[in-house]
């Protein structure tokens, strides 16, 4: 990528802010020194994982890590018989438990589908053992253990050497108690000494170590403490061949996995890329841009480094428009839309999701070449107008049909005529190239190019005319005004000197203006014609939907019906078969019967059992049919229904084959179609369906019914009972029962009448007195 580019669009400045995110050293510097993704194929592995990545944070929470550099200790490893310090050892530890609690995490990700991204666990090598033998011998600041086995003996010598030095010392310095400075002992290169006067040297025998400024005071070590001191340095050397030992067997431990670790670092690193992507995205409300061949188009794009400020613009070109031409006033937001769509691309092309709304679509440009701001330079003698020309002549040498060009102010700091044409001609050269161009520039005669040219196309930006005050939203199809004058006037400049202006202005601009003005007007109708359009198709929409409905009803009441006629014809069937029983009963005691009356009895009823099978299988081949129906098609934005917990969520797009990736609350999921169910048919079925013989709740525990007896029951197992019952109702198309609960105005029916009375389900009850020998009851009438 040209680095003019990178430098003009502030890519670095996004780079430094990823950096923040990333989890290890290694990987810090690895993201600051990668480069740019130029096909499509290399990009998309990345983008998934970054994707995977981001929806896994929003679905189970990022822990902390703790990867300290390591590159210099390795380095060391590689020299034989290196000793590596015990603050050295403790960061080895620290990498080692956070790579364990990396791959648990993206391990863990695998139960959400998120293959790409836990397949990284697996290269990172199991390193606790070697942490916990670290951490059994060091402190956290990398000293050795009080408690280590080999330590322990010596240390509590040293400490009673110690307590007998100090008594020595306190003892000397009580007697003769004239003759000291101080009564503190002080120390010298690790030794007790004692604060003598310089006139009392001569009394007191001993080696002096040195004395004071004004020599008023000498530091002596009298032969006993001079013994005591020899006693602890023997001490002190053994501890710390100890922990030199210690330390050369940790070392030679850690040193024996150097190749693993390496491999660890890499695959942490390789981690860390996608990760540090991913917290990016999630911080920044980023979407992942889908691929289109040639082109772009932003919705509601944001410039990343305006933060807040930043207003969303929607800009596309269509794939038979290869360039761009934008006009229009003075701070209207023209060179910031440049900008976005230019650092937006960088930003896809380095991995990285954008600030835009799903549905933005970016091509993957081999070159993204920008001419943005004043090239001037007083020492290489270039003016405005030459910096302009020498940068897009190294954007034509290096332009083809997969580059991207962004033009700000063609052709300006010349000659407007000269500059007009001059731009054209550029764009004629862009056009030949292939290249996709996006252009600003006040110029008229290139509005009109915009108009008269293939592949080339006007956008604006929208101004107030009201209050002269810009919009900063595009409008593509339309070239757009200066203002000049205008702003101009607003700005304070004198009325006369506007007004002559205005007698300035030839014909040809004035036509120019009207010309655009009348497109404008245009545009608006053609804008209300499309509303109206859209309206009137989704009320078309639903009215085919209505009928569709209609006919689904009519179909499951037809299937109703079959299935109660099923149901009469089985009830008729057994009470004829047990008639007809007793009929051949009778003939037989009489002893009148003859075998041929039997067996047409018989035959009569093999007939019916024919029947009643026919009728069987006649509504088990439609409930298959039913069965099958169900089966949707899905599309982005549609309301639907996801998983056993019946959330509602919006379809965003497709993931992959056969997974959609869906926004329910504040979490985006990708899940299998399977899992889903447009919003709209679920409703209908809950509404709408009847089972086979009644329905039965979910649970499978008790169905709905017309009479629902609680008597003699415990008040929470009626009340539980009455719950289910509403529920089970109100799918069942069932809105009137009664509640049997005995006489009187007991507390079973104060309960049952209260849970009755919070209920949203139900309309109205009123209790039904019982009659003589009676029991008590309440009617209850759910809502439609």
């Amino acid at each position: 990528m040209h680095q003019h580019t990178i430098n003009v669009l502030e890519f670095e400045k996004i780079r430094s802010e990823l950096l923040e995110y990333c989890i290890s050293e290694n990987g810090r510097h690895a993201v600051s020194l990668q480069g740019f993704y130029y096909s499509q194929s290399a990009l998309e592995p990345l983008q998934l994982k970054v994707e995977q990545a981001r929806e896994f944070m929003e679905r189970e929470e990022f822990p902390s890590f703790e990867f300290p550099e390591l590159e210099s200790e390795l380095r060391e490893l590689s020299t034989e018989g290196t000793v590596l310090e015990g603050e050295e050892l403790i960061r080895f530890a620290r990498y080692f438990n956070s790579a364990h609690r990396l791959s648990a995490y993206l391990r863990a990700a695998a139960e959400y589908g998120y293959q790409d991204i836990s397949a990284h666990s697996e290269q990172i090598g199991d390193f606790r053992e070697s942490a916990k033998a670290i951490t059994a011998v060091l402190n956290p600041d990398g000293s050795v253990k009080d408690s280590h086995p080999e330590l322990r003996k010596q240390r509590a010598h040293m400490a009673r050497l110690r307590n007998e030095l100090n008594r020595a010392a306190q003892s000397y310095l009580q007697q003769n108690s004239d003759r000291w400075q101080s009564d503190v002992p002080t120390q010298r290169d690790g030794r007790i000494v004692l604060p003598l006067k310089a006139q009392y040297q001569n009394m007191v025998s001993g080696v002096i170590h040195y004395s004071s400024a004004r020599g008023a005071t000498v530091y002596i070590e009298p032969p006993e403490l001079m013994t005591k001191n020899n006693d602890i340095a023997l001490v002190e050397q053994e501890i710390r061949e100890i922990i030199l030992s210690i330390l050369r067997d940790l070392t030679r431990a850690v040193a024996s996995r150097r190749t693993e670790i390496e491999q660890l670092t890499e695959a942490v690193t390789e981690i860390d890329s996608f990760i540090c992507r991913a917290a990016y995205a999630r911080l920044h409300n980023c979407v992942r841009a889908n691929y289109r061949e040639r082109g772009f188009k932003l919705k509601r794009a944001r410039h990343p480094l305006l933060r807040e400020s930043a207003v969303p613009i929607d800009i596309e070109t269509s794939q038979d428009i290869q360039s761009l031409i934008i006009s229009g006033p003075n701070a209207g937001g023209k060179t910031v839309t440049l900008k976005t769509v230019g650092l937006l691309s960088l930003m896809n092309q380095f991995g990285l999701q954008i600030p835009a709304d799903e549905g933005t679509e970016l091509a993957v440009f081999n070159g993204i070449y920008a001419d943005i701001g004043d090239e001037q330079s007083i020492e290489g003698s270039l003016s405005t107008f030459s910096g302009h020309m020498t940068k897009i002549g190294e954007m034509l040498e290096h332009a083809d049909v997969h580059a991207l060009a962004l033009l700000d102010e063609l052709g300006s700091g010349t000659d407007p005529g000269e500059g007009a044409t001059l731009a054209m001609a550029v764009l004629d050269e862009f056009l030949k190239r292939g290249a996709t161009t996006l252009a600003t520039s006040h110029h008229g005669l290139l509005k009109n190019y915009g108009y008269t040219t293939p592949r080339v196309q006007n956008a604006s930006m929208d101004f107030d005319t009201s209050t002269l005050t810009p919009n900063y939203k595009v409008v593509v199809g339309l070239p757009g005004e200066s203002h000049a004058l205008d702003i101009a006037a607003r700005s304070g400049l004198p009325g006369n000197v506007i007004e002559a202006a205005r007698g300035y202005l030839s014909s040809e601009s004035g036509q120019v203006s009207e010309m655009i003005k009348e497109l404008e007007r245009r545009q608006t109708e053609f804008k209300r014609h499309e509303e109206s359009l859209k309206q009137r198709e989704g009320s078309l929409h639903e009215q085919i939907k209505e009928h569709d409905l209609a006919a689904l009803r009519l179909r499951q009441r037809e299937h109703q019906l079959k299935q109660s006629g099923y149901g009469e014809l089985n009830k008729f069937l057994r009470e004829a078969r047990q008639e007809l029983e007793n009929l051949v009963h009778q003939l037989k005691s009489g002893g009148n019967v003859s075998k041929e009356d039997t067996k047409r009895v018989k035959e009569f009823i093999r007939t019916v059992e024919k029947r009643e099978k026919q009728e069987k299988e006649q509504v088990e081949q439609e409930e298959i049919e039913f069965a099958s129906s169900d089966t949707y098609e899905f599309s982005p934005g549609m309301q639907v229904i996801t998983g056993p917990g019946r959330r509602r969520g919006t379809i965003i797009r497709r993931a992959k084959q056969g997974y959609w990736l869906v926004e329910v609350g504040a979490m985006k999921i990708t899940l299998p179609e399977s899992d889903l169910m447009p919003a709209e048919s679920s409703e209908q079925k809950q509404k709408q369906s009847t089972p086979r013989y009644g329905y039965t709740s979910d649970s499978g525990t008790e169905p709905a019914a017309f009479s629902l007896d609680v008597r003699g029951e415990r008040l929470e197992e009626a009340l539980d009972r009455v719950n289910r019952q509403l529920d089970n109702a109100t799918l069942a198309n069932l809105y009137e029962f009664e509640i049997i609960h005995g006489k009187g105005e007991g507390i079973l029916q104060t309960g049952v009448q209260r849970l009755l009375q919070d209920s949203p389900q139900v309309e109205e009850f009123y209790f039904s007195r019982p009659e003589q020998g009676g029991t008590g009851k309440t009617i209850v009438k759910l809502k439609h």
